[in-house]
């Protein structure tokens, strides 16, 4: 059972959908704290933390829930799904899991080290085997 500092009152709230949490709610709901300890929020309230693109004042609701659901395709090819529970009829999330969210596709976006050296041109190529083909030439005393 909870003490009551940490009482969550709904009588105060007011749902509009489970994308839209009104703001009285955010003020009249303490956090909700995952068994790990991280305090969630509604995509709402998450969504108004996050700057928005383009000159909007913050990200989108629906955008939190895209991330939630689908994920964002990261520069590695992979598929970067952003942590979430589902409670009841409303997806719940902590700022936490958007800072491990936006981590992972940082390290995707910016590789540690280059894996593979640049592919040489046709014309590098060219110069490369020419130039081993006359050291070869010169070891060995022979002309061509």
């Amino acid at each position: 059972m909870r003490d009551s500092s940490s009482t969550i009152s709904l009588a105060n709230c007011e749902y509009t959908d489970v994308l839209h949490e009104t703001t009285d709610c955010l003020e009249s709901i303490a956090a909700f704290p995952l068994m790990n300890g991280e305090h969630t929020f509604g995509l709402g309230a998450i969504a108004k933390k996050i700057p928005g693109a383009r000159g909007n004042s913050h990200t989108n609701a629906s955008t939190i829930f895209r991330w939630i659901t689908r994920g964002v395709r990261a520069a590695d090819g992979t598929t970067v799904k952003l942590e979430a529970i589902r409670l009841g009829s409303s997806w719940r999330t902590s700022l936490e899991a958007v800072g491990r969210f936006s981590a992972r596709l940082t390290e995707a976006a910016i590789p540690a080290s280059p894996t593979s050296p640049p592919v040489p041109t046709p014309k590098a190529r060219n110069r490369a085997a020419t130039k081993a083909s006359e050291e070869l030439s010169a070891l060995l005393g022979t002309n061509k």
